[in-house]
């Protein structure tokens, strides 16, 4: 009796530990997940297309900024990671119906001040770029490197 009391209890046992691992595992595979990838950037460029003070690049600007952020002209030597060459990437080989819009004195997440640049492709925010800061000894805060890239 005892040994029957006994096999029960490590088939219980055994059974409960093969459910703790194999249903977490069953759920994932049942309830997919939504892909959060990129969620906070959406959300970033919907809030841009919303603010009134934005400037639609006529299509002289928006080849010469294009072909200014491409060449990384918005990025100080120092800060060019493959990360931000990537978004620039996108500048390089624009659509004849992409959009460009400027952005001045943007307030970000962080309640920092930035220029950014827009690329909008097919009606929907494609790329965001912002122009980078480098500190000022001489006047003691950071500035933009360059004033804008178009």
């Amino acid at each position: 009796m005892k040994n029957i009391r006994l096999l029960l209890l490590n088939i219980l046992i055994g059974f409960l530990f093969t459910a703790c691992t194999v249903l977490p595992a069953l759920s994932g595979a049942v309830f997919e997940p939504v892909s959060e990838k990129g969620w906070e950037k959406k959300a970033y460029f919907e809030r841009l297309m919303k603010y009134p003070n934005k400037v639609l690049l006529s299509e002289d600007e928006k080849v010469r900024a294009g072909k200014n952020i491409c060449e990384l002209k918005h990025l100080d030597k120092e800060h060019q990671t493959p990360i931000l060459k990537k978004y620039a990437k996108s500048f390089c080989k624009l659509k004849q119906d992409d959009k460009i819009y400027f952005f001045k004195d943007i307030v970000d997440t962080h309640g920092f001040v930035s220029t950014q640049y827009l690329l909008v492709r097919d009606g929907k925010a494609f790329e965001g770029i912002s122009i980078d800061k480098k500190y000022s000894k001489e006047l003691g805060r950071s500035i933009q490197i360059v004033e804008r890239v178009h």
